[in-house]
């Protein structure tokens, strides 16, 4: 289980630094707006954990093909990852600031049920994690661990050729004067593009390569008394708008990118929404607009807002004169979380000029307007 947290927690801070292209397509960008498109998503993937499987990675490069298609299981585990907005959460409080949600549960009959949430804020240049909690019921007891950070894991967009560094530490106290220290150094590199074949389909992708070096000392009383490191390489196919295609990961102190005997591995196997409000996000109590994001923007925004109960529903772009530009939602809509992009583009679909405009949400005898400013 530990392995699998583990995985998928790296998985967390891998999949956001991605975006995808081919041969017959213009490179695609992963930008603020498309990381907060995952809101509201449900991907289901199928993994191995800690064993020995043969496989082939692949090479680097531009229009790769990596045909997953006649991989097979030997113990297979599935993992459900939800996506959503923190609205309604128990943590929003904890979290003011952030704006996308991911949470996986693990299940074993044998010790019980533990959820894991990780809380994120995406800004129009950056992917910061703020934190994560997780809950653990089981073996006659319940308990859970919240923890607070404020780490930048990436600068934005992120594009095919990228490379950056990512470290995390964290310190624990074992006995008085004894502490160990784990740190996690990590090369990031967007080393190929191409695409990924797995049995529900093919993907336009980008590979994402992770070297990373893990170092544990141990402290007492202020003097180190022994460290240990090890080494791994992982490789993370991305496309976009989704969380993960495909992964793999070396056994312990591999250093050729070149291996072919892995420790783990995994692949998407179906997506689609959320089939219901998730018992973490809860029904919004209220009707509530919120504000645009990013804000200012160019080229796009999303529109975000909450609805009580079903009620027809209009969200529409108005000029400060009163002038109506375009209409981005008139239809009856179900109670629950709700997000809108806008390109900038008017009813007949052409840009409009920058500066501030209103948008305004009606539902049922209710209306909310907030200001947004684009800039070109």
């Amino acid at each position: 289980m530990n392995k699998l947290r583990q995985s998928l927690f790296f998985f967390t801070i891998s999949v956001f630094l991605c975006l995808s292209q081919n041969s017959l397509f213009a490179q695609i960008v992963i930008s603020a707006g498309d990381m907060l498109d995952i809101a509201g998503k449900q991907e289901t993937f199928i993994m191995e954990e800690e064993g020995s499987f043969n496989f082939d990675t692949g090479s680097a490069g531009a229009n790769q093909i990596w045909d997953f298609r006649s991989m097979m299981f030997t113990t297979p585990m599935t993992a459900m990852l939800n996506f959503y907005f923190p609205q309604g959460t128990s943590e929003e409080n904890v979290f003011p600031n952030a704006n996308l949600v991911q949470k996986f549960a693990y299940s074993d009959s044998t010790i019980g049920t533990s959820n894991f949430y990780n809380f994120y804020n995406v800004t129009e240049n950056f992917l910061i994690s703020l934190g994560d909690s997780s809950y653990f019921s089981g073996s006659g007891f319940d308990t859970s661990i919240v923890t607070i950070s404020s780490d930048t894991v990436a600068s934005l967009p992120i594009q095919y050729g990228d490379s950056w560094a990512t470290v995390t530490a964290d310190t624990q106290l074992i006995a008085d004067g004894f502490s160990t220290i784990d740190t996690e150094t990590a090369i990031n590199t967007v080393d190929a593009w191409g695409t990924v074949r797995l049995p529900m389909g093919d993907f336009e992708c980008l590979r994402l390569r992770v070297d990373a070096i893990n170092t544990n000392k141990t402290i007492a009383n202020g003097v180190e008394i022994s460290v240990t490191a090890d080494t791994s390489i992982g490789f993370y196919w991305h496309a976009k708008g989704l969380w993960e295609i495909a992964w793999v990961e070396s056994q312990p102190g591999e250093t050729n990118p070149n291996f072919t005997d892995a420790s783990s591995w995994g692949r998407l196997d179906a997506v689609g929404p959320l089939t219901a409000v998730s018992e973490a996000v809860g029904q919004p109590e209220e009707f509530a607009l919120q504000q645009n994001y990013p804000n200012p923007f160019n080229p796009e925004t999303t529109i975000a807002f909450d609805l009580s109960e079903n009620s027809n529903t209009k969200l529409e772009i108005y000029t400060l004169l009163g002038q109506k530009i375009a209409t981005l939602v008139d239809q009856n809509l179900e109670a629950g979380h709700h997000q809108i992009r806008w390109n900038a583009t008017n009813q007949f679909g052409a840009q409009v000029a920058a500066g501030v405009y209103i948008y305004q949400l009606k539902s049922g005898n209710t209306v909310q307007s907030r200001k947004m400013l684009l800039l070109r």
